[in-house]
């Protein structure tokens, strides 16, 4: 006989052939051949191995579908057809959540039990609520030769963390609360400029960051809540309001990080935005629309290149050394400033390959390894005029260093000597007007441009590598 319950009906018929009516249908005995069934704990992997790892609103959320999934491994004991039927119940409460319960069927080693935001949120309760949960997960397994109560697994024991901070997140469990009011940058100066908006008046001035409160009778402001402010999606500072605030939560908005971000308007406005957590970090509301701010308040003023005329040391017999110190004024390329002694503040000669030396200064409006460019190129008879073919030089970037200037060292002398028409005319006259040489930098997409006059022919009329050939 297969597993299953027996009964017995009967009917008495005499010697003359009276048949009674049928009895009563009797049950008789049950066949089970079967052994009991053996349940393993379930777990929720998601929790990790002790279970203290809180299902949170991410957890059910992102990725998608949850991540949060009840496993049973089936025992050996089990038969085919086996009804397994897990529940929850949160600390506290009398009422266990059920999920839908799942058919066993032979062969299967695992069977999953996704856990999405909807069954959560009926475990941890009030929407409102600003604590985890702890729960306990266990599951029932029934079979057609059972009667209630059927076999029950032991517990595993998990926490639920809904909680969040700010007002009503009416989509949950999403993380874009469109009922956060969305942060406010407010300038300083001699007159307050309108919000989001940081122009000229505001240049080396901290801004303020403020971030209305809405505090309603089922989420009042508490103090647990966490405000972190993020300029340009970077993190700017983290304040908390005082609990019953009204007023706004605040935090100063550093005219460094503001100068670093840089300018930027309509399209290319700057972005601030503002995060409320609770303590844990658990589940991170962030306000749904960056705030646009406006900002013209950079005027960057690169200090123009500079030409170096390199200091040295001249000998007199009898006499002490005497320094001649280096210059950075001069408004002329000619033959004196291609020369420079061979070693830092040496005699000259020995020289060094004839050049130019050119210097970016070190500015705050340069950081230290910033990638400077530099660019020298001949222009025709005016600052502006075309550009002189076979002048050009464009040496690899160089970063700034953390301390000092920066020079450039221009040793292609056959391009700055380009730069410099030869004599014309009868008798030879020097060009007039001169050509110009056009030197510009740039720093941080930031181009500085400084032009000088070209006069690579001395007194006599000789280029410098006639006046002084290279030793």
């Amino acid at each position: 006989m297969t597993d299953g319950r027996y009964y017995l009906a009967y009917d008495l018929e005499d010697a003359p052939g009276n048949i009674s009516n049928n009895s009563l249908i009797n049950f008789i005995f049950q066949v089970v051949r079967a052994p009991a069934p053996v349940l393993n704990a379930p777990t929720i992997p998601v929790t990790g191995a002790d279970g203290r790892t809180p299902i949170t609103l991410a957890t059910v959320a992102d990725p998608s579908p949850s991540r949060a999934v009840i496993e049973i491994v089936p025992h050996t004991t089990w038969v085919d057809g086996d009804h397994v039927i897990p529940s929850m119940l949160a600390l506290g409460s009398t009422t266990p959540v059920l999920v839908p319960e799942q058919r066993f069927t032979t062969g299967t080693t695992l069977m999953r039990f996704v856990l999405d935001y909807n069954k959560m949120s009926e475990v941890f309760g009030n929407p409102d609520g600003q604590d985890e949960v702890q729960f306990s997960t266990k599951y029932q397994l029934s079979r057609s030769s059972f009667t209630p109560p059927f076999p029950e697994s032991a517990a595993w024991v998990a926490v639920v963390d809904f909680a969040y901070g700010g007002p009503d997140q009416p989509n949950l469990p999403l993380p874009l609360n469109p009922n956060l009011p969305s942060v406010i940058v407010q300038g300083a100066g001699a007159t307050t400029p309108r919000p989001n908006t940081l122009g000229p008046e505001q240049a080396g001035l901290d801004a303020e960051m403020q971030a209305p409160v809405v505090p309603t009778a089922d989420r009042p402001v508490t103090g647990r809540e966490i405000y972190t402010f993020y300029y340009q999606g970077k993190e700017v500072g983290v304040r908390s309001p005082a609990p019953g605030q009204t007023t706004p939560v605040t935090c100063p908005l550093p005219w460094q990080t503001i100068r670093q971000e840089g300018n930027g308007t309509g399209v290319n406005a700057r972005k601030a935005y503002v995060t409320i957590e609770l303590p844990g970090g658990n589940n991170v509301m962030r306000q749904e629309v960056d705030t646009d701010v406006d900002v013209t308040a950079i005027i960057i003023n690169l200090p123009a290149p500079q030409l170096i005329n390199s200091g040295y040391i001249i000998n007199i017999p009898g006499q002490p050394p005497q320094v001649v110190p280096e210059r950075d004024n001069s408004t002329v390329i000619n033959c004196t400033i291609l020369n420079h002694p061979s070693t830092p503040l040496g005699t000259m000669p020995p020289y060094r390959a004839r050049g130019l030396r050119v210097r970016v200064r070190s500015s705050v409006d340069i950081p230290p390894g910033t990638p400077v460019t530099l660019r020298f190129e001949g222009r025709e008879e005016a600052p502006d005029g075309p550009i002189i073919p076979g002048t050009e030089i464009a040496p690899a970037a160089l970063p700034m260093p953390a301390t000092g200037n920066l020079d450039f060292w221009l040793d292609d002398y056959a391009r700055l000597k380009a730069c410099q028409f030869p004599p014309a005319g009868t008798p030879p006259v020097r060009p007039n007007p001169p050509n110009y040489a056009r030197i510009s930098y740039t720093a941080g997409g930031i181009e500085a441009v400084a032009t000088f006059a070209v006069q690579l022919l001395n007194g006599s009329l000789v280029y410098c590598e006639v006046e002084r050939p290279e030793s």
